[in-house]
Order: structure tokens, then sequence, then C-alpha cells
């Protein structure tokens, strides 16, 4: 009876473990450490700090071609003794970025979890959203149905926690901004004040054109009721030697009196080893692009400590150009410069003069050396002040 029990034992370890051989799972990610010094960004003075992280994707697929993929975040923030700890908790520092599931059926992909929501790094790169997604692909076109969870409030007499920051719980009474949602924790149906997305994306290609377009209805359900309509058009292709990018977007809410609109054009080419190129975009009523969208100075916050404005737009209606040039030095070094100029309604004009470098160590290791400086009008200036900013950094990067 024992060799019968241990003889089953090994079958099963044995099925067990060419159940996890027909699987993939791929480990990767990526690291990185900044040096950061600003000058002038705040009232006559200078700041200097460093910052460092270290995530790791997870990416598994099954024998049918079901996937699984995940992202860790450790120690993303400011030196400070951990007391400086970014989005995560201040004892441990680690939390998930995103992980979600796709499974194919048939000729659709339905994926479900927190995904990465992205379409351009104008209007929206690099988010993230608790996402029901439906993708249908052929040779030329793509269209994609989603549903997203922005909010959920399923008992609120009940529920501890924060929606658009005035979300609170005294007793059996919840509120919203000091509206009333619920006084009866039994009755779920008066406290379903949810926030939620439908959407739809169509990317079609067309020779060495690709146009696509985004479409998105906000059901807001609390009492706020703002609900909304968002979309954006963006068309990229090449016409002869050089290449081109349009987007125009439109950001329709109850709450706004007017309809926020903005959009960019972009022309670049290339000669040789040299890359020369421009924008032009402005931005009106409210709109903002996405904080991934800019130079080294102007917009682009998420990737550039050293940036004057986050996001293009979020200080006031603005209108900008922009003049890039890139040089390939040799395989291992590449150069970039820009001149920008941006007019920011009711703050300043703005004029930026940066550059960066990026240098590759070795496989997967590159430093990145970026510096440079924003000149704002004498009339306003940043803040009611109108010095030069000065900003620089060295990032050291890994990729695994």
């Amino acid at each position: 009876m024992k060799k019968f029990i241990a003889a089953a034992a090994g079958l099963a370890l044995a099925g067990a473990m060419a159940t996890t051989a027909m699987a993939e799972v791929n480990f990767g990610g990526d690291a990185r450490g900044r040096a950061i010094t600003k000058q002038d960004y705040i009232t006559d003075g200078s700041q200097s700090f460093l910052d460092s992280r270290v995530r790791l994707k997870v990416n598994a697929k099954s024998k049918g071609g079901a996937t699984a993929s995940a992202r860790i975040r450790m120690a993303d923030g400011m030196w400070d003794n951990g007391a400086n700890t970014g989005s995560a908790s201040a004892d441990k520092n680690i939390w998930v970025d995103y992980a979600f599931i796709n499974v194919p059926v048939g000729p659709v992909a339905v994926s479900m979890g927190r995904q990465i929501a992205s379409f351009s790094k104008w209007f929206a790169w690099d988010g993230r959203k608790d996402r029901l997604k439906f993708v249908y692909k052929n040779a030329g076109t793509t269209v994609a149905l989603f549903y997203d969870k922005n909010g959920e409030i399923t008992d609120p007499a009940t529920t501890a926690g924060t929606l658009d920051g005035s979300f609170t719980t005294s007793g059996s009474t919840t509120t919203l901004g000091g509206t009333t949602l619920a006084t009866d924790p039994s009755n779920d149906q008066t406290a379903d004040n949810d926030k939620n997305g439908y959407g739809i994306v169509v990317v079609q290609k067309v020779g060495d054109w690709t146009v696509k377009g985004i479409a998105v209805y906000g059901q807001d359900e609390t009492p706020a009721d703002n609900n909304s309509i968002v979309g954006s058009l963006h068309v990229a292709g090449k016409a002869g030697p050089v290449g081109i990018q349009v987007e125009i977007s439109a950001k329709d809410k109850d709450a706004a009196e007017d309809t926020e609109i903005g959009g960019y054009v972009l022309a670049k080419t290339s000669f040789g080893a040299a890359t020369v190129g421009a924008i032009a975009g402005f931005t009106s009523d409210g709109f903002d692009a996405d904080n991934d969208f800019g130079t080294h100075m102007i917009g682009n916050g998420n990737n550039s400590p050293i940036t004057i404005a986050p996001q293009i737009g979020a200080a006031g209606d603005t209108v900008f150009g922009v003049l890039h040039a890139a040089y390939k030095v040799s395989d291992a070094l590449t150069m970039d410069a820009f001149f920008t100029y941006a007019t920011i309604d009711n703050v300043a004009d703005l004029i930026e003069l940066s550059a960066g470098a990026v240098y590759k160590i070795s496989d997967g290791a590159a430093l990145t050396v970026a510096g440079g400086a924003v000149i704002p009008s004498d009339e306003g200036g940043l803040g009611g002040e109108d010095d030069t900013r000065f900003g620089a950094y060295t990032k050291l990067e890994v990729k695994y």
C-alpha cells in the first residue's frame, strides 16, 4: 500500500512538472538610479536629490495561448531614508503596477484585470485601468471594445475610502462632496454610486499610413453627475522621406461649459545619422495632454524629472512649437537637442533650450545625461518669478 501511495505521488509530481513544462514563464524588467538638480524652480533656491527603483515583469503563457502578465515595483521613490516612497506603502514600498490575463477566444482576445491603457503619447499613454477588453485583429484592422471600472461604491455606509478626495463615512451616513449618498446600509441600490467607462478603439492600416481613433463614454453615477465623452483621432505615415503625425483630441464633460480641444502636427526626416523634426500644437478650454508628451523641460512629466510644466495645457490654454534634432554619433552614443517656444494663457511665454545624450555602456545598460534652461517672459513669469530655470539629471538604467 505504501509503495502504491509513493508511486501515485510520483506520478502526480511528474504530471505537475510536465504541465509546468508546457507553459512559458518569462521574467524581465528594468531598474534605474537618478541624480537630479534644479535651480530656481522654487523662489531663489536650488534643489538636488536622488531617486531609484527596481521593476520586475512576469509574463506567463499557457500551451493554448492564454497569457498572464504582471509588473511589481520596488523601492520607487526619492532617497530619504525610506520616508519618501512615492506610490507605495511607507513600510514596504512594493506594489503591483499591473496584473491581467489575456485569453484568445476564436478570432477575439479577451483580457481582464489591471491593464496598461495606451492610445497615443498626446492623448493617453501608459495609464492603468481596471478593464475588461475584447480585441479583434486581421491583416489591416484592429477593433477593441472595453469597459473600465473607474470607481466602485456598493455599500458606502460601511465602506471606508476615498473617491475624488471627498468620500467620507461617519456612522451610517456617507457623503461625497457634502452630498449624502445613502443612510440605509442594507439598500445597495441607493449606494451604487460608481464611475464607469465604455470605449472603442479602431486602428486601420492603409499602405504606409496608420489611422486610429478612440471614443470613450464616461458614466458618472455619483452626485457630481459629470458624464463625459472623450476621443482622439491619430494619423501617422510617410510622405516621401518625411514622417508625419497628426492628432486632434476632444473632451466634452457635463460640468464644463466648453468642449476641451487639443492637437498637434509633427514632421521629421533623416539625413544619414542625423534626424531633424518640428512640432506645432495647441490646447484650449482646459484640455491637457498626457504627461508622456513633451520635451526635456516642457511636458513629459512622466519621464523627465526636470520638466517645468509636467502636462502641456494643464496650466492654461497653450500654443507651442518645437524644433528637434538628434544625431547618432556611434552605435553606443546618441545625442539630441530641443528648442521650444510655448505661450500659456495667464502664465507666461516660455523658451526652452535643452539637450541630452544616451550612452550604451553594455547590452541592457545605458547612461543618460540631460539638461537645459527655460526662460520665462518678463510679464508674470512662472509663479510671479521671471528667473531662468536650470535643470539637469543623470540616469543610470538597466533593462533585463
